[in-house]
């Protein structure tokens, strides 16, 4: 009778480590992170642009072409992946008599 409890308490561990595991997942995607990415792709294009005319206005005193290259879309995709692995090994016991 102990063994049988003792599986059923890993069994509810397991379930509860599991179900942890799937809704912590969930929480860097959704409507509430596009705010976020949208200022950190704004602040890289922009760092991009003053490197870029930087660049250029050098490229003028040494008298050589400007180049540049404008940034048309930015496209972010999101994407879930999860995974579990788990293993453990029941002890040979036989019952007492």
């Amino acid at each position: 009778m102990k063994h049988s409890t003792r599986l059923v308490r890993l069994g509810a561990s397991a379930g509860l480590i599991l179900a942890a595991a799937l809704f912590t997942g969930c929480r860097s995607i959704g409507p509430h992170t596009v705010s976020t990415d949208r200022f950190d792709y704004s602040s890289a294009i922009a760092d991009s642009w003053k490197q870029q005319t930087l660049l250029n206005i050098v490229k003028l005193r040494y008298v050589d072409l400007p180049v540049f290259v404008d940034v048309s879309s930015v496209v972010a995709g999101y994407s879930l992946q999860t995974g579990i692995t788990a293993g453990g090994s029941f002890p040979d016991w036989a019952p007492l008599n």
